[in-house]
């Protein structure tokens, strides 16, 4: 049985009970982890300065700047500064649902 944990507009978390993994699924990606990996990957996704990759990245050709290190050398996620916020707010278990919402709506409109 698997139970969704947590979703936002392009991802989700869920919990299989049966495998006992967690799933991760956000835009293309799919990730498969046990508790001890997953929580790994949260600390990892939380470490990274994305502001730094874009400013270190910049020259590069790619339209997406910030790269996640997969454990497959040579292989690498991509993603933009959205990106990154969103799958940090799905990783975070501590945001409910309305601060969510709250995030997503008004992520597609300028403040300025």
């Amino acid at each position: 049985m698997e139970e969704i944990l947590k979703r936002t507009t392009n991802g989700f978390i869920s919990f299989c009970t049966k495998c006992h993994a967690y799933h991760v699924e956000f835009g293309n990606l799919f990730f498969t982890f046990t508790e001890d990996e997953f929580e790994h990957f949260c600390q990892y996704i939380n470490s990274i300065d994305g502001e730094y990759y874009q400013e270190l990245n910049k020259d590069m050709k790619n339209a997406r700047k910030i790269f996640l290190r997969m454990p497959v050398k040579g292989f690498y996620c991509a993603l933009y500064p959205d990106e990154l916020k969103e799958l940090r707010r799905l990783i975070d278990f501590s945001l409910t649902d309305d601060a969510i919402e709250s995030a997503l709506s008004l992520e597609n409109y300028c403040l300025n």
